[in-house]
């Protein structure tokens, strides 16, 4: 309700009409849960009504169990009748051209969540944001206002880089389902990735090894590499990193991809197959190695982590390993689900990939030559 005075129409009882004009602000979120009502005195002066009008319609939604009176203090909202709301918060920002992975998940996540008695609201950009001043973040201030007019029944976190978010309300105590690798109850295990990609090149005569790698937290994969190079016999690949640096993934591959090239032109030493950690760093790799004037693949064979369903044009022929955003999403509002009734909930889901369909499978995946 506004400042100003409001009308009610004849054809209800007045008392009626202050109690639901009361609860529509309290379902817009213009009284927060915890939050305290103007006093009867200054509601009636609001409505142009008595008191004792005030006082009726401030009963009715005492006996809904919308607000309660405080004697000497006031009278608080308690409820709401909006729907609970399962909040997504998405470290990244989905507007970023790179973020296909975090749009198909929501995507996903969506439709499940629309089968249940909630509703979905997604915030993003958190990752952007210094969780010390979460006043100068748009997402998180949109959070706040949803929590005003919603009860939360729980979130699904992903990519959330910045973990002193969930010291902060509305998160701080709520119950959450969580993806990303610094602690995640559903995680993509690359370390079955780097093995995979490594007996696959391997299968194909390729010996010497690039690994361009732009996850930097979990290490995980590089012990996985480490022990499947042992157990083939070939050297080490070369671990090569891209720092983030605030630029995009695919402007990291080509520059390093393209430094990279110089030196081989240099020593005359090539390598034969270039394995990467990302999709959208391929796409920049690719560039870099059509530019050096290498030939994929039968100089250089190129192995991609993917995203199952979203197609991206390389430019040259890049093997894919996809791992699944539907699985993904079905895990996380698993375990949020389990959590909300309260289920034991198992080890942390490590989902691992498999070859997308159009993979040229190597016609001797294993040799025997190189296995212990």
């Amino acid at each position: 309700m506004d400042g100003d005075k409001k009308s009610f129409g004849k054809e209800k009882f007045r008392y009626l009409a202050i109690a639901e004009s009361l609860e529509a602000d309290i379902a817009e979120g213009k009284y927060a849960i915890g939050g305290k009502l103007p006093s009867e005195r200054m509601l009636a002066k609001q409505t142009n009504a008595s008191y004792l009008t005030v006082r009726q319609g401030i009963g009715v939604l005492a006996q809904k169990g919308l607000v309660r009176r405080a004697h000497g203090s006031g009278i608080y909202v308690t409820a709401t009748k909006a729907t609970p709301i399962i909040g997504m918060i998405f470290g990244p920002s989905l507007v970023e051209e790179s973020a296909y992975f975090y749009r198909a998940l929501r995507e996903v996540l969506e439709s499940e969540i629309a089968a249940t008695p909630y509703i979905c609201r997604s915030y993003d950009g958190f990752n952007r944001t210094d969780a010390a001043v979460p006043e100068n973040s748009l997402p998180y201030q949109q959070l706040l206002r949803d929590c005003r007019s919603h009860p939360i029944k729980g979130f699904l976190e992903v990519g959330l880089k910045d973990l002193k978010w969930n010291d902060l309300e509305p998160l701080k105590g709520a119950l959450r389902a969580t993806f990303g690798d610094i602690s995640g109850d559903v995680t993509l295990d690359r370390s079955v990735f780097a093995r995979s990609a490594l007996e696959f090149v391997v299968g194909n005569n390729r010996r010497k090894v690039v690994y361009l790698r732009n996850f930097l937290i979990n290490q995980n994969d590089l012990r996985e590499l480490a022990d499947t190079a042992k157990r083939l016999r070939i050297p080490m690949p070369e671990v090569v990193p891209l720092e983030d640096n605030g630029q995009p993934v695919d402007v990291l591959a080509h520059d390093k991809v393209c430094q990279m090239a110089m030196q081989w032109h240099e020593t005359g030493i090539w390598p034969e197959a270039m394995i990467i950690s990302d999709d959208i760093a391929t796409r920049g790799a690719a560039i870099a190695l059509i530019k050096a004037g290498i030939r994929i693949p039968s100089e250089m064979q190129l192995v991609t982590l993917a995203n199952e369903g979203i197609n991206h044009h390389y430019g040259v022929d890049a093997v894919k390993y996809v791992f699944s955003p539907t699985e993904v999403a079905w895990k996380l509002v698993l375990v949020l689900e389990k959590r909300m009734r309260r289920l034991t909930i198992d080890e942390p889901q490590a989902i691992t990939g498999d070859w997308a369909s159009n993979s040229l499978e190597p016609a001797n995946k294993h040799p025997k030559t190189l296995i212990a």
